[in-house]
């Protein structure tokens, strides 16, 4: 699929409809749940590298947001808002690697996450690209590294399944509308 995330949501929400019944509501606590992923991984980048005040500010103003941004973070598309909570992992896992402690393992869950949100939605590439060129700058020799190779290692892995998908279907995910 050109969204791998639309198939990603009705996974998660297979459980749910399993254990509370195939109702409307059912369905809308997929992107509520990840929606709170989202609000999770804000507040805890700022709490941590800002302040606890604007974690809570930030934290607030993006759970209670406009009207019309509230109301598409419970239709269950399984594209951009869902992915906010992937961009935001990828974000935190950085922040956390630049804290220094062990690398080699981070760098790959950084990468697969980084794969998985591509196979999510094409549109966290820009995303991405912003967190590798502020990872370069930050680290210049890190394209030298054991620690990157780990990297894309996971990132292969993370976005395999959009790969498979369209080397078996003769890259039809990449068509938009027919």
């Amino acid at each position: 699929p050109f969204f791998g995330g639309s198939l990603v949501t009705s996974v998660l929400a297979t459980p749910l409809f399993a254990l509370l019944g195939s109702k409307m509501v059912v369905l809308k606590l997929v992107p509520v749940l990840t929606h709170l992923v989202a609000v999770g991984f804000l507040f805890c980048i700022l709490r941590r590298w800002v302040s606890r005040r604007s974690a809570w500010i930030a934290g607030l103003l993006f759970a209670l947001g406009s009207p019309g941004y509230t109301y598409l973070t419970t239709i269950a598309w399984g594209s951009h808002l869902e992915s906010n909570a992937l961009g935001l992992g990828c974000m935190w896992l950085l922040l956390r690697i630049h804290d220094g402690g062990e690398q080699t393992g981070r760098r790959a869950l950084l990468g697969f996450l980084g794969g998985f949100s591509m196979y999510f939605g094409l549109q966290c590439a820009l995303f991405l690209l912003a967190l590798l060129i502020v990872d370069v700058l930050k680290n210049r020799a890190l394209l030298k590294r054991r620690e990157f190779i780990a990297q894309v290692a996971g990132f292969a892995l993370g976005f395999s399944p959009w790969l498979i998908y369209n080397l078996n279907n003769s890259f039809s995910g990449m068509v938009l509308y027919d």
